[in-house]
């Protein structure tokens, strides 16, 4: 088996795909657990697997695409390319909010999904005004 493969990947990449995936199953296990039980008892792995990447996925791509909009520069003026690691910090974010407010106040799952949606709108403003701030800023 040749392994070079492995020596030429960079720790972003790395890290970019322990990120992803577990921004994309973990959260959405937690979801299903805090607040639809009963569906880890009836689904088999692979289901459950594709049910919580259901729940994530679009919240992921959603912040991937904000992410791209608020391009980051670093100290020496360079594009900062860890646009998949700030998408899954910012789902796995996004998705442990509305769990932690059925911790304490004991939402239903309708009002979760109202505030991950809220989130998301937000999120997304921000970046846009953000984007356009800087636009404006660059072309005085």
């Amino acid at each position: 088996m040749d392994w070079e493969f492995i020596a030429k990947l960079k720790s972003l990449t790395i890290s970019f795909i322990i990120i992803t995936l577990s921004s994309i199953i973990i959260p959405g296990f937690g979801f299903l657990f805090i607040f639809k039980r009963q569906l880890i008892n009836g689904f088999d792995l692979p289901r459950l697997f594709l049910l919580c990447g259901a729940i994530t996925i679009p919240i992921w791509l959603i912040c991937l695409f904000n992410s791209f909009i608020s391009r980051t520069k670093n100290k020496q003026n360079e594009l900062v390319e860890s646009h998949g690691l700030v998408a899954g910090v910012l789902t796995i974010i996004i998705i442990y909010l509305p769990i932690i407010f059925h911790l304490f106040y004991s939402i239903e799952i309708k009002d979760a999904i109202k505030i991950i949606i809220l989130l998301v709108i937000i999120l997304t403003l921000f970046n846009i005004i953000d984007t356009l701030i800087s636009y404006f800023r660059l072309k005085n």
